[in-house]
């Protein structure tokens, strides 16, 4: 990521600023006061969602003081390779207002700060992995490492992303240990409880077995009895049969003799209809012609009505053209009147306009007057206000650097006492005898090595002496007396060995002397430490007390430039001058010129609104004069008189009508009895040949009644029946006892398949519950490894984090020391400075190599968590002496050679000769 442009306005203590950046490394430079942080805090606010250097959110913080809103106006490469621009807005009591668009006009107008967290590169923990790694912040940056141990975890967990294994561990990882055990537990009793239920299967069996035979027994029995019942039952139901048989033929005879009483009925019926029709028709005959007459006068009449109700709706639009060309012509009398009124008021109007004109033109004149006499006291005001606004930043600026000399001169003074407490002469005397004592040491470390090697020596030769073999010419020595040569050795050895303990001893006693060589050195270095750290105090005195001086001197300079600004004016300061703009601006209000000029805009539109109603009304007169004609030509004549005749041809027809009504009547009546003659006859007819059916059918049906009586003349039904019921109970008994059979082998089976699926439950159980402990240890193996896992992978980053780290702090400080970066149980992210000798916690270390240690390790962890290849300095050189500066300002850049950007802010020089881009404030 590269930001390429910062413009601020009304922001902090910057009216309008803008900062152009470039790649590389980008060097903001300038004296305490400048507003220097303000830049790198308006980036880090908008970009990187952190709140101001109080620690709060609102915009009142951001905007200058005076002002109502302020704007952070961003250009920037984002990790996708296109330019974005990023407006933000603050103000007094709304919300900050943020725009973010590409170069090519698209906008982003929701979930801005997501976008801005993709655009940005930083992997995990936004806003965590920027305030800690990407930006070190003034007199902050190292505060991270000098954290709680719970403190620390709590940080470096969330930018490692390595709280998730402790959230699994404790949420679902948790939850789903438990879950498998109150499962296991379950099905643990659901087994139990399943085996205590389940009945004996081999005794079901038998008794099942025996039932099924005494089914047998019965089933065989019932078919004999089957048999003879059906025989009984089909005799029974022939007879029956025969019976309902009869029955049914005598009630069918009945039936035929009903319907031929009915039909002799219908035909006496169908013969009076018949005559009747006939007389109808000749009455119709003597009618028709009269019918005829009637039907053509009534369709005439018709006629007659339709043709008056056309000549009455004539009547009725003559009527209206008439009212329509009556209010045409009052309503152009009307118009005429509106006409003369407007012509007047038009005049009248023309009048007050033109006076309205003269008015507002020498009001404009006046006022041109007063805006340039307003625009001389604004540009005046500005400038007197800037001049104040500058004096007020210089005399805070003051007031800072005095306070400033005042912590560096009680520092001083502290550190002189501490100085003066060590006494170098005491420790350069312990120290050289020290050395001497070292030299003693290494001398009798020497002959320690010589009494070991002698007495090995003799040993070796007593032995080759044992074995019969001269030590000195290596042959044989026979005569050599044993006795005599073992003693010479064992006591050459006995007073070899006892100087070399008294060796040792001396040794010993020595070396638990020169340990306390080691606090004397520290004394002798923490004294030289402290003398280089109260001279680097003076510099900074002096360097302080020359900036106050020169604080001091700008005051007196503006204090001259607000006297040459206010001289020769009619004001003394820049309150009373506000008090004269306001006075002019008042006076500006009181000319009322937009309200004159509004009226005079509105007396403009009421004049052409009178004129173009006047040719508005002119034209509707020509309208109403058209119409008025075409009404005239509409009206037809000779209406009235055709009315009249309709209404005496229709009360003649009328009359006629009444002489025929009676005979029309006659016609109508028996003209349907007349149609239907010949359908009279012809049913008539068919009621005869129907007649002489129903006749023979009943003869028949007597016939068949005889036959059925002679049938079951000699059956006895009576006892038939009583046979039938009696082996009808014999079957009743044994069917109770099959179903009681049925019942209890169903009995039986049911308890079979319980039992059948009881066992298959209990497989499906046991098998169920083989798998939940398996899931149970596998979950527990898991959760036991995932609680381990996010300490085992911050563990393998540090160790990599540690090693470049350490290249960058040697290359800072040019010593040899190593970064070890602990993340044990007891640890917690602790820091350490490991050399030969000794590892020092970063706790310890003195202010210097806090800041150089902490820088290595953010340099290093910005290539590990960020894609944005981006990082900002503030400060970096505090605490540092000016040999570790110049190391510093040397190896920066190969520090940041892998960044696309950084940005360092000091007011020190140091570092001028390594910067692509300075940035002078």
């Amino acid at each position: 990521m590269i930001i390429k442009k910062v413009q601020l306005e009304n922001y902090r203590s910057h009216s309008n600023i803008t900062v152009d950046f470039t790649k590389g490394i980008n060097l903001i430079l300038g004296k305490n006061g400048r507003g220097k942080t303000s830049i790198l805090e308006a980036i880090s606010t908008v970009m990187f969602n952190t709140k101001d250097r109080n620690g709060k959110e609102t915009g009142r913080s951001y905007i200058k003081y005076g002002e109502k809103k302020s704007l952070v106006d961003i250009n920037f490469i984002a990790n996708d390779g296109r330019e974005y621009n990023l407006k933000t807005e603050f103000f007094q009591k709304k919300p900050k207002k943020q725009i973010l668009k590409d170069m090519a006009g698209f906008e982003y107008d929701e979930n801005i700060q997501e976008k801005l967290e993709e655009l940005c590169g930083i992997k995990k923990g936004f806003e965590e992995t920027y305030e800690n790694i990407v930006i070190a912040k003034q007199n902050e940056f190292i505060n991270i490492f000098k954290a709680k141990p719970k403190d620390r975890e709590e940080i470096f967990n969330k930018i490692f992303n390595t709280q998730i294994y402790k959230e699994m561990y404790d949420s679902f990882l948790k939850e789903a240990v438990d879950k498998y055990k109150e499962e296991v537990k379950d099905l643990s009793y659901q087994l139990n409880s399943l085996k205590d239920n389940m009945e004996d299967k081999e005794q079901v069996l038998n008794f099942l077995k025996d039932e099924e035979k005494e089914k047998k027994n019965l089933q065989e029995n019932q078919g004999k009895i089957l048999s003879v019942e059906k025989t009984l039952s089909n005799e029974i139901k022939d007879y029956e049969t025969t019976e309902i048989e009869l029955d049914t033929l005598i009630k069918n005879i009945k039936d035929e003799e009903i319907k031929i009483k009915k039909y002799i009925g219908l035909l006496k019926e169908n013969i009076i209809e018949a005559r009747q029709a006939k007389k109808s028709k000749i009455i119709v005959e003597k009618t028709e012609k009269s019918y005829l007459e009637y039907m053509e006068i009534e369709n005439k009449l018709k006629d007659l009505r339709e043709n008056l109700n056309n000549l009455l709706e004539e009547q009725k639009l003559n009527t209206l053209y008439k009212n329509s060309i009556e209010k045409l012509e009052l309503n152009n009398k009307t118009l005429k009147v509106d006409i003369s009124n407007l012509e007047e008021n038009l005049s009248k109007n023309s009048e007050i306009k033109d006076n309205l004109e003269k008015e507002i033109l020498e009001l404009e004149n006046k006022e041109k007057n007063l805006n340039l006499k307003l625009k001389e006291y604004t540009n005046l005001l500005d400038k007197l206000v800037k001049l104040e606004d500058l004096k007020k930043e210089k005399v805070e600026g003051k007031l800072k650097k005095t306070t400033e000399i005042d912590i560096l001169q009680k520092d001083l003074f502290s550190k002189k006492d501490l100085f003066k407490i060590i006494n170098i002469g005491e420790i350069e005397k312990k120290l050289s005898n020290f050395q001497e004592l070292e030299k003693e040491v290494k001398f009798l470390e020497e002959q320690k090595i010589i009494f070991e090697t002698e007495i090995k020596t003799l040993k070796k030769s007593s032995k080759e002496l044992t074995d019969k073999v001269c030590p000195f010419l290596n042959e044989n020595c026979e005569n050599l007396k044993d006795k005599e040569a073992g003693d010479y050795f064992s006591s050459k050895i006995s007073l070899k060995t006892e100087e070399l303990e008294k060796v040792k001893e001396v040794i010993k006693e020595k070396s638990q002397i020169l340990l306390e060589k080691e606090v004397f050195e520290d004394k002798k270095k923490q004294y030289f430490e402290l003398k280089k750290l109260i001279e680097n105090i003076e510099i900074s005195l002096k360097n302080e007390e020359l900036n106050l001086k020169e604080i001091e001197l700008d005051i007196k300079t503006l204090d001259m430039n607000i006297q040459k600004l206010i001289e020769n004016q009619d004001f003394k300061d820049s309150l009373m001058l506000r008090e004269k703009k306001k006075e002019l601006e008042v006076e500006l209000r009181n000319l009322n010129l937009d309200e004159k000029r509004e009226n005079l805009k509105n007396l403009v539109e009421n004049l052409d609104l009178e004129k173009t109603k006047i040719l508005k009304n002119q034209d509707l007169i020509k309208e109403n004069i058209i119409q008025i004609g075409v009404y005239s030509k509409k009206i037809k004549m000779d209406t009235d008189t055709n009315i009249e005749n309709s209404k005496i041809e229709i009360k003649n027809f009328e009359n006629k009508l009444d002489i025929l009504k009676n005979s029309y009547n006659e016609y109508m009546k028996n003209i349907i009895f007349a149609e239907d003659l010949e359908n009279l006859l012809i049913k008539v007819e068919k009621n005869i040949k129907e007649l002489y059916s129903l006749r023979a059918n009943k003869n028949l049906l007597k016939e068949k009644s005889l036959i059925l009586k002679e049938k079951i003349k000699n059956i006895k039904i009576d006892e038939l029946k009583e046979k039938y019921i009696m082996i009808k109970e014999e079957l009743n008994d044994i069917n109770k006892k099959l179903g009681s059979s049925q019942e209890k082998i169903e009995n039986y089976n049911k308890i079979l398949e319980k039992i059948s699926s009881q066992e298959e439950k209990q497989k499906k159980l046991l098998i169920e519950f083989k798998k939940l402990e398996n899931k149970l240890n596998k979950a527990n193996l898991i959760r036991n490894e995932v609680g381990q896992m996010g300490r085992a992978i911050s563990k393998y980053m540090l160790s990599g984090i540690s090693n470049i780290a350490s290249v960058n702090f040697n290359k800072i400080t040019g010593r040899t020391e190593r970064i070890e970066w602990s993340n044990e149980e007891k640890d917690k992210y602790a820091v350490y400075l490991v050399g030969q000798e000794r590892k020092i916690a970063f706790e310890q270390l003195s202010g210097g190599e806090q800041v150089s240690v902490a820088i290595a390790i953010r340099g290093t962890m910005t290539e590990y968590f960020t894609n944005s290849k981006f990082m900002i300095l503030d400060e970096p050189t505090n605490n540092l002496d000016t040999e570790r500066k110049k190391l510093l300002a040397e190896y920066m850049g190969e520090i940041l050679n892998n960044l696309d950007q950084s940005i360092i802010v000091t007011h020190d020089d140091t570092f001028r000769e390594m910067a692509e881009k300075i940035i002078e404030l």
